[in-house]
């Protein structure tokens, strides 16, 4: 039989809040630049306090730049190749 571990992040293996952290570095690297998007992050771990988080929501929202990052590694591939 296989043993699933999972381990809390947060304040434990890590000191902060992973989401936290992983939205700070993809500011300092300006992969976000919305100047919302750190409010908007906040507005979102208030409804998870809550207990109102739409998790797909949430989701969509937090991965957004991620997604759109495919699409300028794709443009940028092109633009070497040719």
């Amino acid at each position: 039989m296989r043993t699933l571990t999972i381990f809390d992040l947060d304040e434990t293996l890590v000191h902060g809040d992973t989401s936290v952290i992983w939205r700070q570095y993809l500011q300092d690297i300006d992969v976000i630049t919305d100047p919302d998007f750190s409010r908007k992050d906040q507005a979102y771990m208030q409804q998870y306090a809550n207990g109102t988080l739409d998790l797909d929501d949430y989701i969509h929202f937090s991965l957004s730049p991620i997604a759109e990052l495919n699409s300028l590694i794709s443009e940028l591939h092109l633009l070497q190749v040719y």
